[in-house]
């Protein structure tokens, strides 16, 4: 009886623990929130990643996994695999396309390494040989990506190049998956078909050689329904816990991943997979119980701190008024012809014939005629078309815009593995798979350099002025150190190691002109935008007159303007 007692107690507790966690500090407001997450988001997040591999090893050790033989019967694929990415990462230079969203997610990383918060420094300064920082900010993007390369940071060190290893890690995994189901269903040359023709894809390399983190959110969709078929063909309590797991994990790896647990849930509900009691045993227990708190993470973010969301102010964020624009975007990337967005048109436009044509069979039930199978398809087409649905939906699901492009790789992925398979079912294909193999290559020769040039990527001013600038602070901190810089987005240089602060700051802070002129920095530099029109500094980029600046070089970047590179030479206290 007093055991029964104190494990009610323990119980009720808990529970109001996690009432109060989800609860109180949204009552206290968006500051306490911001505190709150800031505070314990790495080691909800490290949890969760705990929690997904022991979930992984379980099943595993019970299915008595050989990995010698493992690695024997997939040794070719490893091989194949490992050398399109080596391919990939020796062609396309690796290199930060998207800003801010790329160097605020290798921030957080930053912050987890050294003082396990979660939360984005925006300002900061080196003096004393240590990084001081001055400003820090809550992200609104998941932790999953971050975490990761933190782990990267702990094996190496710090360096901004470590999100281009954890990528070229997330790539190599997802192309040998996916060489893995085809392997196994139709054979090597197929499965090395596929892989090329996703390696094809140009928005995949260039995904891959970027900071951002779109790549392991594909890989997490495609784990979460390989998991999910692995489920539906036997359903069993421990594969149900490694697809709750998964689709978890994917929960926290982009912002609308927690669509993908909803739908897919609700799908296995409606076709009666859930209720099987074996699924919520008390050795299972503590998985559903976490959920709570890793489903936290994401109330913090996207509902007790709202103003994290970008919202339009003029347009709403999702709206029937943004599909005219962005199907027709999305047409434009099925269907140009110029060598210019980074999509694979043939390979895109004969997917969508294909899936035409797999949707007529499907309809008329002649494919796939085992139950399991349309099971698993059902649940697939509703999730991926309510997700396509959900991105053109939004003011900026733009899938031929430079710096939107990435939100659609995972369809540009599945294009390819549709294509994949519907040329395993033609005629010519499917006596001779080495013709397949041969239009594969023939594919990657053609579009892959798209990604080489990276033309379009290169169209963004942004990534440009700071590709420009840390180029030039690169090579003066070979020659000093404790340097400050003044720019308009601090929080891209922080990640990069550098002290920086904002104009608004250099221009109202009482102590900066001391500690330049105490000494405390080696040197100050400053990028201002100048305006063709009036060769003045834009107002996002005015510095005080009591800054006395010394320039250094000038950089056309846009048709509108140059940057500015100056030294300060003195300060009037």
């Amino acid at each position: 009886m007093k055991k029964k007692f104190l494990v009610f107690v323990f119980y009720t507790l808990l529970v109001l623990f996690l009432i109060a966690l989800y609860t109180i500090p949204p009552a206290l407001g968006v500051p306490a929130t911001r505190f709150v997450f800031a505070m314990t988001g790495y080691y909800l997040i490290l949890a969760l990643l705990l929690l997904w591999a022991i979930t992984l090893v379980q099943c595993l050790v019970h299915y008595k996994s050989d990995v010698m033989r493992f690695f024997r019967s997939y040794s070719k694929g490893l091989v194949v695999c490992f050398m399109l990415v080596c391919i990939i990462f020796i062609s396309v230079k690796p290199m930060f396309r998207v800003l801010s969203d790329e160097t605020n997610l290798l921030s957080v990383s930053k912050s987890m390494l050294y003082e396990k918060k979660a939360d984005n420094v925006i300002m900061g300064k080196w003096y004393y040989d240590i990084f001081h920082p001055v400003r820090r900010e809550v992200d609104a993007r998941p932790l999953a990506f971050s975490f990761l390369a933190c782990i990267i940071h702990v094996l190496t060190g710090f360096r901004p190049e470590n999100v281009f290893v954890l990528n070229f890690i997330v790539l190599f995994i997802l192309l040998f998956l996916i060489y893995k189901v085809f392997k196994d269903r139709l054979g090597g040359i197929w499965a090395t078909s596929a892989v090329i023709l996703v390696a094809s894809q140009p928005v995949v390399s260039q995904g891959a050689t970027s900071g951002g983190f779109e790549l392991l959110f594909s890989l997490f969709v495609i784990i979460s329904f390989i998991s999910l078929r692995w489920f539906i063909d036997n359903p069993e309590g421990l594969r149900f816990q490694l697809l709750w797991a998964n689709l978890l994990f994917l929960s926290n790896t982009r912002y609308e991943g927690i669509m993908f647990f909803v739908l897919v849930m609700f799908g296995l509900w409606c076709l009666k997979y859930l209720n099987n009691p074996d699924f919520f045993k008390k050795n299972m227990q503590i998985i559903y119980a976490f959920t709570i708190l890793a489903l936290l993470l994401i109330w913090w973010q996207r509902f007790a701190m709202k103003d994290l969301m970008w919202v339009d102010k003029i347009n709403k964020t999702f709206s029937l008024n943004n599909l005219p624009q962005n199907i027709s975007a999305f047409s434009a990337s099925l269907f140009n012809y110029h060598f210019f967005f980074p999509h694979a048109t043939i390979v895109n436009l004969f997917a969508v014939l294909s899936i035409f044509y797999f949707v007529y069979l499907y309809i008329s039930g002649r494919l796939p005629k085992e139950k399991r199978a349309k099971d698993f398809l059902t649940i697939f087409i509703l999730s991926v078309f309510v997700y396509w649905i959900f991105l053109v939906l939004f003011i900026a699901g733009e899938a031929v815009h430079p710096s939107t492009s990435r939100y659609f790789m995972i369809f540009f992925i599945l294009f390819s593995v549709i294509a994949a398979v519907a040329l395993s079912r033609i005629k010519i294909f499917k006596g001779n798979p080495i013709y397949a193999l041969i239009m594969a290559l023939a594919v990657f020769l053609l579009y892959h350099p798209v990604s080489v040039e990276d033309r379009y990527s290169r169209a963004q001013v942004t990534p440009r002025e700071f590709r420009a600038f840390t180029e030039f602070l690169d090579n003066q901190a070979k020659k000093e150190k404790n340097i400050l810089v003044i720019v308009d987005r601090p929080n891209q240089y922080t990640a990069f190691n550098y002290g920086a602060v904002g104009f608004n700051y250099a221009n109202n802070d009482k102590g900066l002109p001391l500690e330049y002129n105490n000494h405390l920095y080696s040197d100050i530099f400053v990028m201002q935008k100048i305006d063709y029109s009036t060769q003045q500094p834009t107002a996002g980029t005015f510095l005080d007159s009591k800054y006395i600046l010394e320039k250094i070089t000038e950089l056309e970047t846009d048709v509108k303007g140059f940057i500015r590179i100056s030294r300060v030479v003195a300060v009037k206290v």
